[in-house]
């Protein structure tokens, strides 16, 4: 436990990525390999079924303190951390013992679930009396399940990846899997398996240029392919020696969040790498991306989940194919072969899309193993065959700089983010970039909001997660927009001190707050939204700059945000 503190605390004060993967190798390296196991259990942010509250552990600190409710609740607005005011009001007795963190979990956390009230109390303060106040901080978020480490999961599988010489998203595909902390499972997850790990690797997801300027009438290419781009997940599509998988850009693998596109690719022959964007679809026309998102936090998609949340994996362009690598040929021959492709994908769709099963589909590989595929996706013989998950994006060509602007004004109406732009006869993916894809997107919409409330991080009152801004209608503040963690930390922690001094209400993790900060706000796009009293919400919000001096009675109203669009 000394050696995960120690990790904490340098985490805590990295000054980068690159520190932290260091700390995490150096963490992994050297505890024994259950310790390690269970680690990476709670970096993964897994929970233990300890079925303990908060109100027994307030109740161990009440009968070993006799400070009464109001005294931890007053002196937990001070420390603005439930587990560790705990720790700090518990009076340790006893000495100190180091204890290593599987014995910690398998002696004092696992039975926790099946004990007495009692024994919970007398397990939890024995627990208490052997560890330090840091360590007892860790003990607590464990057994709440709140516990959070510093560093994103991209880092601690870069660190893994350095340890064991195995390529970061063969590591992430790995720990998504249905394991448990062990010894023998850690030593598993370094080692290598070459057959399953290359078939699974996907290819270098190439950067999208991001310009919100079209090419000027000088700098415009004749020729030029482009297509809707649509707000979603950009992902690769692998079908490989007979195994399926999906990776988002990220390197996560997507498999249990999307059964119905792992369904559709498996009917792609072997050699065959897609690229596209997974866009939730409904009336021909794109929700938004929230929509997709529900999805991602579905541990096993559901025929409910599928059925409410329909998804379109938007073919764009193509990778590979028999195996070989086209990213290097001119767009306009993998045109070809990815029309070719998807035209023999919807044959064998029309054969055997409505079959509950596909032949061809690897059943030792890890999603069929983690759900009955017969169950998700069980079709009634009754029914209609089932709408194809995949399409090919909707290429036109646009000759003239006046095409070009002229679809680009229309992204909007089609709830495009843009267009998506390749030459058709550029040498390839190069880092030159006039041979990648362009996104060119419309100039965004401004509008001048007034921060209404935060959501805190659950167990911490100091760190918020989400702000939600406000315009007016008629006279009142009404929500249109939720400003999300994507944005610079020094934003977050301008907008969090602001929080903090200004609190209205409290209720549970989210806090009101005076209404007199203004921002001026960019968005993309205007969707309905019922939940709202202003009935809209704004896609892809962004902070801008704060209004010094200007007051929330200049802010926007509703329907000068509506007149933008």
């Amino acid at each position: 436990m000394q050696r995960l503190q120690q990790l904490i605390e340098n985490l805590d004060t990295a000054a980068n990525d690159a520190f932290k993967v260091q700390e995490l190798k150096s963490y992994l390296s050297l505890i024994p390999p259950e310790d390690a196991a269970w680690a990476l259990f709670f970096f993964e942010n897994r929970r233990l079924k300890t079925k303990t509250g908060l109100k027994l552990l307030k109740e161990i600190i009440e009968s070993q303190t006799c400070f009464p409710d109001w005294v931890i609740k007053a002196c937990n607005e001070r420390v603005k951390d439930t587990p560790e005011t705990l720790a700090l009001l518990f009076e340790s007795k006893g000495g100190r013992c180091e204890i290593s963190l599987s014995t910690l979990v398998i002696q004092f956390l696992q039975p926790l679930s099946g004990f007495t009230r009692l024994s919970k109390k007398e397990t939890i303060r024995c627990a208490w009396e052997m560890l330090s106040t840091t360590q007892r901080v860790l003990f607590n978020k464990m057994v709440l399940g709140g516990f959070q480490l510093g560093a994103q999961k991209s880092l601690i599988h870069e660190a893994l990846s350095k340890i064991s010489g195995i390529p970061r998203s063969v590591i992430s595909r790995r720990l998504i899997e249905d394991w448990q902390p062990s010894a023998t499972w850690f030593q598993s997850l370094i080692e290598p398996d070459p057959e399953i790990d290359t078939a699974m690797t996907p290819c270098h997801f190439e950067p999208f240029v991001v310009s919100e300027k079209p090419p000027g009438k000088s700098d415009f290419t004749p020729g030029l392919e482009a297509a809707f781009a649509f707000d979603g997940i950009r992902a690769q599509g692998i079908r490989r020696r007979e195994v399926s998988t999906i990776w988002s850009e990220e390197l996560i693998p997507l498999n249990l969040c999307f059964p119905e596109l792992i369904r559709g690719i498996s009917l792609l022959p072997s050699g065959t790498v897609l690229e596209g964007l997974i866009v939730a679809w409904d009336d021909d026309l794109p929700p938004p991306r929230e929509n997709v998102q529900k999805r991602l936090k579905v541990k096993t998609a559901t025929q409910k989940t599928i059925q409410s949340t329909p998804v379109q994996f938007i073919v764009f362009d193509i990778i590979e194919r028999h195996g070989i690598n086209l990213s290097n040929c001119p767009f306009a021959q993998r045109r070809v072969e990815m029309k070719e492709v998807m035209d023999e994908w919807s044959h064998q769709w029309s054969i055997h899309g409505n079959k509950s099963e596909i032949e061809g589909v690897n059943p030792d590989f890890f999603q069929q193993e983690m759900f009955d595929m017969s169950t998700v996706l069980k079709t009634e013989p009754e029914k209609s065959i089932s709408p194809p998950p995949m399409s090919l994006s909707r290429f036109f060509k646009c000759n003239n700089w006046a095409s070009l602007e002229g679809r680009l004004n229309i992204c909007r109406d089609k709830h495009a983010t843009g267009l998506l732009c390749m030459p058709v006869d550029p040498k390839g993916y190069t880092h030159s970039d006039e041979n990648r894809w362009r996104l060119l997107k419309p100039a965004s919409c401004r509008a001048r909001l007034v921060l209404l409330s935060a959501e805190r991080l659950p167990g911490n009152q100091t760190h918020f997660i989400r702000f939600t801004f406000g315009a007016w209608l008629n006279d009142s503040l009404v929500s249109v927009a939720v400003i999300d963690n994507q944005h610079s930390k020094k934003d977050f922690e301008s907008l969090g001190e602001f929080v903090l001094e200004n609190p209205l209400q409290k209720q549970g993790n989210n806090c009101q707050v005076k209404p007199e900060l203004i921002y001026e706000i960019s968005f993309e796009d205007i969707y309905e939204s019922s939940r709202s009293k202003s009935g809209i919400r704004l896609n892809n919000a962004r902070l801008c700059k704060r209004l010094t001096g200007t007051g929330i009675k200049q802010a926007s109203t509703v329907e000068e945000i509506k007149s933008l669009i």
